[in-house]
């Protein structure tokens, strides 16, 4: 029987390793196939709002990202030779493709915004071109954060996951990015507004006079709000009685007069 239990606990102390692996390679193949054809399609808008999705999907695919560079070079010598405003819808793609390439965080595609830079005719080009070029470090170390397995729940939709990773962040800016996209999302499981209630009970009262801390909180609170249940109301009064911070104070009593009017303190309706 010793013998037995002690074969048995090995086998499971050798096995932790095996499920750590499974659980930090997520198979996104399919997700990256919908990419790579929304890219190649014939409908503009379609390969805008593929680029777009790419930029926020924290994917570093080397497929997807030579079809991106691929792609830039070829809008680079259209652009090039056909003069177009800066408001054109060709313009806007290139500018997307730009970011959804830099969104890689892959450094050795650095050369491909360094080319535009140096030749586009279109200042709106240029511009998203530099801005790509000096975002792909951090989007490298936000790409780290949203696909981060650690905590992973597979109850959860991938995309789900990712938001929770944002909420969980230490960078405010990406707490808030995350509760923007929520509150676009819009009819999330409980599980991931439970978490977005939890993140705003832990921060609102870090750092009061932090503009990117009291935006991130504010677009939480948005996002909270969005889920229309009562239940979190008693988060909106702790902000609105507790918070030092009348951005704030103002946000969480426009979610208390959308979820239960009748719960607002009175010396709080002239705020």
């Amino acid at each position: 029987m010793y013998q037995l239990c002690r074969y048995l606990f090995l086998f499971f102390v050798l096995s932790l390793p095996c499920i750590h692996t499974v659980q930090a390679s997520i198979d996104r193949s399919d997700e990256v196939l919908s990419y790579l054809n929304g890219l190649q399609s014939e409908d503009i808008t379609k390969r805008i709002t593929t680029a777009k999705l790419i930029t926020k999907s924290g994917i570093n695919d080397k497929q997807l990202s030579e079809l991106l560079a691929r792609l830039i070079d070829t809008k680079l010598a259209f652009l090039s030779s056909t003069p177009t405003p800066a408001g054109d819808v060709l313009t806007d793609e290139m500018a997307w493709f730009c970011k959804a390439l830099a969104s890689s965080g892959d450094t050795s595609y650095e050369y491909v915004f360094q080319k535009v830079i140096a030749t586009a005719s279109n200042d709106k080009v240029k511009l998203y071109a530099q801005k790509s070029l000096a975002e792909i470090s951090s989007y490298a170390q936000r790409n780290t954060i949203l696909n981060d397995t650690e905590a992973y729940d597979a109850t959860l939709s991938r995309e789900e996951n990712r938001y929770v990773n944002m909420l969980r962040s230490q960078d405010t800016l990406l707490k808030r990015d995350g509760a923007k996209y929520i509150l676009r999302a819009n009819n999330l499981p409980k599980k991931v507004y439970d978490i977005l209630n939890k993140e705003i009970l832990n921060t609102y009262q870090v750092n009061s006079r932090d503009r990117n801390q009291i935006d991130a909180v504010a677009w939480m609170m948005k996002a909270l709000t969005s889920s229309r249940d009562k239940k979190y109301v008693p988060t909106f009064l702790a902000v609105l009685k507790n918070s030092k911070n009348i951005k704030l104070q103002r946000y969480a009593e426009n979610s208390l007069k959308r979820l239960d009017p009748s719960v607002l303190p009175d010396e709080f309706a002239d705020l």
